[in-house]
């Protein structure tokens, strides 16, 4: 901009995004329709919630992919139990209480939470876990917000920021707990999850649409909020004041409890069980938590 000094040049930039239309609703209509029109799906039995969530995800593909084209990447697996999860969250009660502010970043997160992960079984036809996708999914979560002008950062910066998430892993011996026995993995390296945040505060502005998008991502699978589902890499109770806020793991709450419920949708005992428990362990974390 020529005759635009530094300050007025940096304001225009934060003018061109704020101008920038985040709302989930906005760009995905068509696939909010159809999930508001399954919201009744609790009621129904595996099967029928099978073949509706397949209906779904057919219909929504459209939609999601003309916004996020890695959609189309994805297993069908891994897009089904996004759908699923989307149901969970317009049905749970804490998120039906949030800010139109705080439920537009929780569906973005919902959206892209496994944008970026690997679908894996072993000889028996199992599912082989991936712990590292946390990361790998934010990656993916930072390139497709900036390709949305969510960002002012340079090409360069973000893709120094996601090469970064990208190397954040150590291998280790790891046991899902889901019967895919103990193997050696890349699991996240937590030690690095500092210095992530502070990279995503400089992409998007602390605060912000993204950064709140992007963290909840980056953090989804970072305590073992069930007893039976140790993750690749939980925070010591030491970690959790240098990574966590209490605004993060107020996000995180209705997200961690529907991203479990969605294995449940059938199950109303299992979920209200599996909730209860994700509420108790995130109660004592909130104890724990920077303001």
């Amino acid at each position: 901009h020529a005759g635009v000094g530094p300050a007025e040049g940096s304001r225009t930039l934060h003018m061109t995004i704020e101008s920038q239309d985040m709302a989930f609703s906005t760009h995905f209509a068509d696939a909010l329709g159809v999930l508001k029109s399954l919201t009744h799906i609790a009621t129904d039995t595996e099967l029928e919630i099978s073949v509706n969530v397949a209906k779904a995800q057919e219909e929504m593909f459209p939609c999601i992919t003309r916004v996020v084209n890695e959609w189309s990447e994805l297993h069908l697996s891994i897009r089904e139990h996004t759908i699923r999860t989307f149901l969970c969250l317009l049905e749970n009660e804490e998120f039906k209480h949030f800010s139109d502010c705080d439920k537009n970043v929780l569906l973005w997160a919902t959206l892209l939470h496994d944008i970026s992960k690997e679908h894996r079984v072993n000889e028996e036809g199992r599912t082989i876990k991936d712990p590292f996708h946390p990361f790998r999914c934010a990656a993916t979560t930072v390139r497709v917000l900036a390709r949305l002008g969510w960002s002012d950062a340079t090409h360069e910066r973000i893709e120094s920021w996601c090469e970064q998430a990208l190397l954040a892993f150590v291998e280790r011996d790891y046991c899902s707990g889901c019967g895919d026995g103990t193997r050696m993995t890349a699991v996240p390296d937590n030690s690095k999850l500092p210095e992530l945040l502070s990279g995503l505060n400089n992409l998007f502005r602390k605060g912000s649409l993204g950064e709140e998008v992007c963290t909840t991502v980056l953090l989804h699978q970072c305590l073992r909020v069930l007893r039976d589902f140790p993750q690749g890499s939980e925070l010591s109770d030491e970690e959790i004041p240098r990574v966590l806020s209490r605004r993060r793991v107020t996000l995180l709450r209705p997200f961690m409890v529907c991203d479990s419920a969605s294995y449940y949708i059938h199950d109303p005992e299992a979920r209200c069980n599996r909730g209860a428990e994700i509420h108790q362990f995130l109660d004592r974390v909130l104890d724990l938590c920077q303001e």
